[in-house]
C-alpha cells in the first residue's frame, strides 16, 4: 500500500511540475499536451468540488477521511506543499485564485511559444 501512496504522490508532484514548467519545452507535441491538460485540470477541480482526484485517491489509500475532526476539508496536495514550504495557511478561495492565475499564465506561455 505504501508503494501505491508513494506512486500517487510522485505522479501528483510530476503533474504539478509539468503544469508550472511545461511551457519551457520546445517540442510542439509537449506544448500541445500542456495546453490541453491545464483546462482539463481546472474542469476536473470544478466537477469534483475543488478537489483533485489524486488527492482523494491518496486520502482513500491512506485510510483517512477527507474531512478534519472540525468538519473542514483536509488540506490537498498543493496546500500541504504551500503550508510546509511557505509557512502560510491560505484559504481554499485564496489558493484557488492563485493556482488558477498561475495555470493561466503557464497556459498562455505555451500558446505564445507555439504561435508567438
Amino acid at each position: 500500500m505504501r508503494i501505491a501512496i508513494s506512486l500517487i504522490r510522485a505522479l501528483h508532484l510530476g503533474i504539478l511540475l509539468f503544469v508550472v514548467f511545461g511551457w519551457i519545452f520546445e517540442d510542439a507535441y509537449i506544448l500541445w499536451f500542456h495546453i490541453a491538460l491545464l483546462p482539463l485540470i481546472l474542469l476536473q477541480w470544478k466537477l469534483n468540488k475543488g478537489r483533485c482526484v489524486l488527492t482523494d485517491l491518496e486520502y482513500f489509500l491512506v485510510g483517512e477521511n477527507k474531512s478534519t475532526s472540525e468538519g473542514d476539508e483536509a488540506p490537498g496536495f498543493v496546500r500541504r506543499i504551500v503550508m510546509s514550504v511557505c509557512n502560510v495557511n491560505p484559504t481554499e478561495e485564496q489558493l484557488e485564485h492563485v493556482l488558477t492565475a498561475i495555470m493561466t499564465i503557464c497556459w498562455l506561455l505555451s500558446l505564445y511559444k507555439l504561435y508567438g
